[in-house]
């Protein structure tokens, strides 16, 4: 449900960063967004380079980033 409401936003705001950047002729544009090929906004790009981490790494780095919450992280 949650995705359902905040998907329009996050796609409008990435389509318009790009085309703020294709406009003023940016040469390369970085952007860390998951949501990029389920969008199909990849369709715009020259190249998309997908960094892989396994769950163990993300997991030990997000519990670095919040020591202080106790929470179980799922992430596929």
């Amino acid at each position: 449900k949650l995705n359902g409401i905040t998907f329009p936003y996050i796609m409008w705001e990435i389509a318009k960063t790009i085309a703020w950047h294709w406009l003023r002729g940016t040469q390369c544009l970085i952007l860390d967004s998951p949501l990029l090929i389920e969008s199909k906004l990849s369709r715009v790009c020259n190249l998309v380079v997908v960094v892989y981490t396994p769950y163990e790494t993300q997991l030990q780095r997000y519990m670095e980033l919040q020591p202080q919450h106790n929470l179980i992280i799922f992430f596929w």
